[in-house]
């Protein structure tokens, strides 16, 4: 909570939610939706929000549902009704850790769309043809383990897939040992493309997946210091895959740094990326240098060394 001293130095707004006609006009101009796709999708966030989800008690009307998770759900650009129920429901539904709450989601997406959905239908990889035709690449992949299709294996590799269909950022929740780092390994394989992996814990740092500033190689050009892409940025960089793995385990100040990636736009920038000076405590020049608690520092420009990374050695 911010405090009331740092808040009175601002012009405070209060933000309204979006009205519900203002959020179908804005489905209807932004992802190009007929009007009647918009209302029934508006129909089934209101819903929504008049129920309470248990395992979500404190997120109050916005526990299943928010206008983030609509836009998301118009990126899809269903063809018809029955589409649109099922990604509906595989956006909404799957998120959902209880049963009853997903069929409270499967009720109403029945409900407000008039359609029928059959959980059998919307897990099955060859109902829809991007995951269909990666499906039937597995087996002839000399995968290191062999993998055996239960129902469940089937339903994650069809609700993953859809997510890499549309350029979306997945979030697997579970108990350890329930394929969920399996299944990203399976469709690294069928996509042809590196999977980066990068196990998160208590002392996770943004350095150790976005890069850092490292020694340079004796008699580099680079200088004595030089930047190195981590996992991340060279992932972004080839379109490989990258898994960030026991994301829990991190801190809440490093994860934010990834909001930019997860964004539609999934760009990202390198603040801690610089070209380096070294300043060293023997400069050669005493005038061209100043004394700062002890270490000289070799001052190149005017101003230089305020816009550049400053890496201090001590005697």
């Amino acid at each position: 909570v911010l405090s009331r001293a740092f808040r009175n130095r601002f012009l405070e707004i209060t933000v309204d939610d979006i009205p519900t006609d203002e959020i179908t006009e804005i489905l209807c101009k932004r992802y190009s939706l007929a009007p009647s796709f918009a209302e029934r999708m508006v129909e089934v966030m209101n819903t929504l929000q008049m129920r309470r989800q248990s395992s979500h008690v404190f997120a109050g009307r916005h526990g299943f549902i928010t206008p983030r998770d609509l836009f998301r759900w118009a990126e899809r650009r269903p063809e018809d009704y029955q589409a649109l129920a099922e990604h509906g429901f595989l956006l909404l539904g799957e998120r959902c850790r209880k049963p009853e709450e997903r069929q409270v989601v499967h009720d109403v997406m029945e409900k407000c769309m008039k359609v029928i959905l059959d959980a059998n239908v919307i897990y099955d990889p060859t109902h829809w043809p991007f995951v269909n035709k990666y499906y039937q690449l597995v087996e002839a992949l000399n995968l290191k383990e062999k993998i055996v299709w239960t129902n469940s294996m089937q339903r994650l590799f069809t609700i993953v897939g859809l997510c890499l269909e549309h350029k979306e950022p997945v979030l697997l929740v579970g108990e350890t040992g329930s394929s969920k780092t399996t299944i990203c390994q399976v469709w690294a394989a069928v996509l042809e493309q590196h999977l980066h992996i990068i196990n998160c814990h208590q002392h996770s740092e943004a350095a150790d997946f976005l890069g850092s500033l490292r020694p340079a190689p004796p008699g580099s050009s680079e200088g004595l210091f030089r930047w190195e892409d981590g996992p991340l940025v060279r992932a972004m960089r080839s379109g490989d895959i990258f898994v960030l793995d026991e994301i829990s385990l991190a801190e809440d100040s490093v994860l934010e740094r990834l909001n930019s990636v997860l964004e539609p736009s999934r760009t990202l920038t390198l603040a801690e990326k610089s070209t380096c000076l070294l300043y060293t405590s023997d400069a050669a020049d005493e005038e061209d240098s100043v004394d700062l608690g002890g270490r000289r520092i070799i001052k190149k420009k005017k101003n230089e060394y305020k816009r550049r990374t400053r890496v201090m050695i001590n005697d």
